[in-house]
């Protein structure tokens, strides 16, 4: 059981951290600060996803030694105990930091999208490309406009 408490509380702390970092990524995102920053706090966020795993692994051969296929069936497999209350709390602590996590992904994810529609457009207009299928005739073939450089050399 101390094996399993140790687990979920590293895990907890990793989810926690976790998720100040997507919050500070979803606001560096809202707030469109520089690329340096959002690149910063992408690579805090992969860290901690990447020590989540390390410790996802350490977990699987945690269940696999007590044949259980999850922690919340190892924990209720446990006899009555305070660590097994303290196991059930860290499990609840745990759903609530998913969840949250899941929420500021989705909402991260969303920013995301309307930034590089709004990249997207700027390089259309920049390009002077044409719109997409949606705006052309259905037998007409999309074309951009000839003699145009992303960065004409001359002007």
């Amino acid at each position: 059981m101390e094996e399993a408490l140790r687990i979920l509380e590293k895990e907890l702390s990793l989810c926690d951290e976790l998720n100040e970092a997507a919050e500070k990524q979803r606001q560096t995102l809202k707030d469109n600060l520089n690329g340096r920053a959002v690149g910063q706090a992408a690579q805090a966020v992969k860290q901690l996803v990447e020590a989540l795993a390390a410790l996802e692994k350490e977990k699987e051969d945690f269940l696999q030694r007590a044949g259980a296929p999850t922690m919340m069936e190892a924990v209720r497999r446990q006899p009555y105990s305070r660590e097994k209350l303290q196991a059930r709390k860290f499990l609840k602590s745990l759903d609530e930091s998913f969840q949250r996590l899941k929420q500021l992904s989705f909402t991260s994810q969303s920013l995301l999208a309307r930034d590089l529609d709004y990249l997207s457009f700027n390089i259309n207009v920049m390009t002077q490309a044409q719109a997409g299928p949606g705006y052309a005739g259905p037998e007409q073939a999309p074309k951009a406009v000839q003699g145009r450089k992303l960065f004409d050399q001359s002007v």
